[in-house]
């Protein structure tokens, strides 16, 4: 047995004393219903003030008033409580793994999926980042077009081209490009006249080759006159704003005829000088959620704050802003392809994340309207990314939106009153690893300014997180202190925990080798704590404990991903988890004497369907399953004896096959366990005798 599998084991031991397939769906369907949702919608079409979210296999599948959306039977279901939703806002000029923390780059897979989810946490689920990434961040773009997925989705630029001379320019562009990146990224500005400009000739030189290789490229500038340059020369976005000029009509003429996105970049600015004090975010709640406490004591330092409020770079930018603050008006009222985007990451001065609503709110500030500012960073950025499937909320794209408990469109700062946020119809954790790790520091205290069921959910959510840790450590370790050890899910949040795992049973059922498992067989080993509760605590009805017992056989019957370990994913063990759930189930005073048979020919049933060994401890954990059978006064000899005398391998008149072997080696391996574990057990009772001589006589036929 396995370290992981013993930690499970060991727990669920010492508790118990010792979206959906329908008839509509195809068998890997997971279908979510999101309902009481009001669906703000930025065009001009109508907002919905009831309305209904269809999302099958992460994606769209319908969106409506609830009139019109007939859901499928049997999926699941999320009631948003009459929350105002909108698409997943998208960052257009980010960073994401130059910085961890206040500490140096981190170009490192945990640090990129680390602050993926602080932008996922902020409601930003797309990100274009330009410039600085490397191998890490490739890898996190490959794995986004499955579910489940719990981080932001990521588009990037690679490694900016810094050529000095147009071969030399044509050879980086052609390296970048091998990488496969969504955009090509040059910086085209001297840094207030530090450093030297990239020359018109080299900058020509990358986009020429850029465009030859099918990639677009995206522009740092600062000036007027090489946003210009740039535009006859055929660059295809402008990642700052120009900021020492106002824009004039030759500009705008030139950004209309090739439909250029224009991305301000306003908080890039705000951060070279607003720490020259403290300023009033620092005590913000949703800032403070996510910044990193050793990075906010720094920038308290008054030896710091004076060196920026002394420093002439600083208080040039800071006069910079204000030019650009009027350029964007300008640029939007002329129609321009206006995208949000902040440049956070590059220092960790820029929080990722947050500076995504400061930057929204500057743009209202500047004298945008909030419905112009939220296209800006939803569908007129997927149009600016040339994205279909993000950005909205219409059938085909993912199932990426954030849901908020105030009208962003009345203030824009209301984007900050995020309830949840889902990506591909996955519910993001609110709350990162540290927030839980503490939890578990307190005694799994509930946190103060938190509410039980909101963290409920969030656990459950977490049930199908590919992280091992996020999944096994931190959900299923809390929700097994809080609903059994401590007790304290009253009774009704119980029953809606049963309703969902019981549904998560379902969610993919029939893929193999996808994530998915995951979801499934957490749901069956949380379910098993219910279950635990339920004989000491007696809460379900007779139709409770039958509902849960028929889902979890035909979850075992049906269930096709019977993998123990994934090197990268950890234990995801479906049969063993159900068999722990059996268990309990077992030992359940609603069993009644006709459904112990129908557990064991369940196990039966799933043994010959497997058609590898099973290696990872399952045959010991479906063994205590029929050991809590045997264990039971009103214990059916005779069932027992039938089962026993069907598990005999058919007669074949030809050599087994592999499969057939496999099966044959699964059975003899649960007879074996399942005489050790009946013989084990000191408990005087006469089933157990009767049971063990059985065992005993079935296992002395071979």
């Amino acid at each position: 047995m396995t370290g992981r599998t013993r930690l499970l084991l060991v727990v669920l031991l010492a508790l118990g004393a010792t979206g959906v397939s329908t008839a509509a769906q195809t068998p890997t369907d997971i279908v979510t219903v999101f309902s009481n949702a009001r669906l703000i919608q930025l065009g001009a079409t109508p907002a919905v003030s009831d309305a209904v979210i269809l999302v099958r296999n992460g994606r769209v599948a319908a969106v409506g008033p609830v009139a019109s959306i007939a859901a499928p039977a049997g999926a699941r279901r999320v009631d948003l409580g009459g929350r105002f939703v909108l698409p997943g806002l998208m960052s257009t000029h980010v960073h994401i793994s130059d910085v961890a923390g206040p500490e140096a780059r981190a170009y490192t897979d945990e640090n990129t999926r680390r602050q993926l989810g602080v932008f996922a946490r902020y409601g930003i689920t797309s990100v274009l980042s330009l410039g600085g990434e490397q191998a890490p961040a490739f890898t996190a773009r490959q794995g986004q077009a499955s579910v489940p997925l719990d981080r932001s989705r990521i588009f990037l630029s690679g490694e900016i081209i810094t050529a000095a001379t147009p071969d030399a320019a044509r050879e980086q562009v052609a390296r970048v490009a091998a990488l496969k990146p969504d955009m090509i990224k040059i910086r085209v500005d001297d840094n207030l006249g530090t450093s030297r400009k990239m020359p018109p000739e080299v900058f020509q030189a990358v986009i020429d080759e850029a465009h030859k290789l099918g990639l677009r490229v995206s522009a740092h500038i600062f000036y007027l006159d090489d946003a210009k340059a740039l535009l006859r020369a055929g660059v295809d976005m402008i990642a700052h704003s120009v900021r020492d000029k106002d824009i004039d009509a030759e500009f705008i003429g030139l950004m209309k005829a090739a439909n250029v996105p224009y991305c301000p970049t306003l908080t890039r600015e705000l951060s070279t000088f607003v720490y020259e004090s403290t300023p009033a975010f620092f005590e913000e709640p949703f800032f403070l959620a996510e910044a990193d406490p050793a990075m906010v004591t720094r920038l308290k330092e008054p030896a710091r704050q004076r060196v920026m409020e002394q420093s002439k770079s600083a208080q040039a930018y800071k006069a910079a802003l204000v030019v650009a603050e009027r350029n964007l008006k300008a640029a939007a009222d002329a129609g321009l392809l206006v995208v949000m985007g902040t440049d956070s990451g590059p220092f960790p001065e820029r929080f990722q994340g947050y500076f995504e609503h400061v930057e929204m709110a500057m743009m209202v500030a500047a004298g945008l309207t909030p419905a112009q500012v939220l296209r800006s960073a939803t569908s007129d950025a997927a149009r600016a990314l040339r994205l279909s499937d993000v950005g909205t909320i219409t059938p085909g794209a993912w199932a990426d939106f954030v849901v908020l408990d105030r009208n962003p469109l009345e203030d824009i700062r209301n984007t900050r009153a995020i309830a949840s946020v889902w990506i591909a119809g996955n519910q993001v954790p609110g709350h990162d690893k540290a927030f839980w790790r503490q939890s578990a520091t307190d005694k799994f205290a509930v946190p103060a300014g938190t509410t039980l069921p909101v963290l409920l959910g969030e656990l459950t959510e977490m049930l199908g997180s590919p992280d091992p840790e996020l999944r096994d450590d931190i959900a299923y370790t809390t929700l097994t202190q809080w609903v059994y050890r401590q007790r304290i899910v009253p009774i009704d949040e119980r029953r809606r925990l049963l309703r969902e795992w019981t549904m998560g049973l379902r969610g993919g059922i029939g893929e193999q080798g996808t994530p998915t498992v995951l979801r499934r067989s957490f749901s069956a080993l949380s379910l098993g704590v219910l279950a635990i509760l339920d004989n000491e605590a007696l809460d379900l009805e007779r139709d409770e404990f039958d509902r849960l017992l028929a889902a979890a056989l035909e979850y075992l019957r049906n269930e096709k991903d019977v993998r123990g370990f994934d090197a990268t994913m950890g234990w995801l063990h479906s049969v063993a988890h159900t068999a722990d759930l059996l268990k309990f189930l077992a030992r359940s005073r609603h069993l009644r004497a006709e459904r112990q048979g129908m557990i064991l020919s369940a196990i039966t049933g799933k043994l010959r369907a497997v058609e590898t060994v099973l290696v990872d401890g399952e045959d010991e954990r479906l063994a205590r399953a029929v050991l809590s059978i045997t264990a039971r006064p009103d214990f059916d000899e005779a069932a027992f004896a039938a089962w026993l005398k069907g598990l005999s391998p058919p007669a074949r008149t030809t050599p087994p096959s592999a499969a057939e072997r496999a099966t044959d080696q699964n059975v003899r391996h649960l007879l074996v366990s399942t005489f050790a574990v009946v013989s084990a057990d000191t408990r005087e009772l006469p089933s157990l005798t009767r049971a063990r001589a059985l065992l005993l006589a079935r296992l002395q036929e071979r």
